[in-house]
């Protein structure tokens, strides 16, 4: 080794010292420092996403995830070509530009590109299946002759996203000018839920249904049989009909129904909103309440 480094140093210098001049020669040291990394070359294909899909809230890896899910899944209006090439065509269906917004949505939030691509087919899976549900009884806000739309809560009166959710589904509905049905699912976990859910009921057939819907919400935390009665009384209800109401064996088979469509329709928890038929996500209500 330190023969081929003192010949590599003859063969660089023309001025080279002898032994008599400097002494016997000393073997140079080898450079052990490693060299600086290479960084990996960027063998992705280049980004070539749609001007109509809105990406502001993604960072570039994100970005490729987005573009291999459109790539790998097909055209969601149902022709011969990659979901990527529908977006890029002017005629593209209005289920698609949902579908790329959704995908948008759950990749900003951190979702791999198989999480995503479940939440598509499951999203294409609720629009497949479109539900009906019995009416007559169920309380509303909204007039049915004149709504727009059609949409139907499921809700349990103990459940906290229920609460958080009552007031804005209602001026939605009210604001879009549809008609918003509210259907019982007291959650077993919730021990006051299912009395709740008659006394409502009962309101109903009073006309108080909404006061006393209202008031329900608002004491969430402390709900009792002994406080709801009281609340029933606040929002209007005549104490004996109400307890007439509430021996009624119809009104009990009135909940039944409700609970047995959610299991019908394989209601998975509180609230579950289903828009003409529907089940839409939360955050996805008030574009399919508002969508022509």
């Amino acid at each position: 080794m330190v023969v081929l480094m003192l010949t590599q140093c003859v063969c660089s210098s023309n001025n080279r010292p002898t032994e008599l001049d400097t002494g016997p020669a000393r073997p140079v040291a080898a450079d052990t420092s490693a060299p600086a990394p290479v960084p990996p070359a960027d063998t992705r294909p280049p980004l070539d996403l749609p001007a109509s899909v809105d990406t502001a809230d993604l960072d570039l890896d994100e970005k490729h995830i987005l573009q291999d899910v459109l790539l790998d899944q097909y055209d969601p209006c149902g022709k011969p070509k990659s979901f990527l090439e529908s977006l890029k065509s002017a005629d593209t269906c209005p289920e698609a530009r949902k579908l790329a917004a959704l995908a948008v949505a759950r990749i900003a939030e951190g979702l791999s590109k198989k999480q995503v691509v479940q939440k598509l087919l499951e999203e294409q899976a609720r629009w497949a299946k479109r539900m009906s549900f019995e009416l007559e009884g169920s309380p509303h806000s909204g007039d049915p002759k004149t709504a727009k739309k059609m949409i139907v809560e499921f809700f349990d009166y103990q459940c906290p996203h229920c609460k958080l959710a009552a007031k804005p589904a209602k001026e939605l509905a009210e604001k879009s000018g549809a008609v918003l049905y509210y259907k019982m699912l007291p959650l077993e976990i919730h021990p006051h839920a299912r009395e709740a859910a008659l006394i409502a009921l009962a309101a109903h057939r009073q006309g108080k249904f909404m006061a006393l819907h209202e008031l329900l919400f608002e004491h969430q935390e402390s709900l009792t049989p002994e406080l709801m009665r009281e609340l029933a009384t606040k929002a209007g209800l005549d104490p004996k009909k109400l307890a007439a109401d509430l021996e009624d064996p119809t009104l009990v088979k009135l909940l039944e129904r409700d609970m047995d469509e959610a299991t019908r329709a394989e209601v998975q928890g509180t609230p579950t909103f289903y828009v003409d038929g529907y089940e839409v996500e939360m955050d996805q209500l008030e574009a399919a309440v508002t969508a022509p």
